[in-house]
């Protein structure tokens, strides 16, 4: 295996690794906002229900 070969499998390997670095952190994101979008609507729910009792 020759040092470029060597070189070039290195940047494949970190190329990769960051990629897949930047999907977990898209996940996270994505998995926040969603569970803030829950909380929003659990809380609506029971706004609604509220208004509807007392309102």
């Amino acid at each position: 295996m020759s040092t470029v070969d060597w070189i070039e499998s290195c940047i494949f390997i970190l190329f990769m690794q960051s990629v897949s670095f930047l999907f977990q952190i898209a996940n996270m994101i994505n998995y926040r906002c969603s569970i803030s979008l829950e909380e929003n609507r659990i809380e609506s729910f029971y706004l609604n229900a509220i208004e509807d009792e007392y309102g």
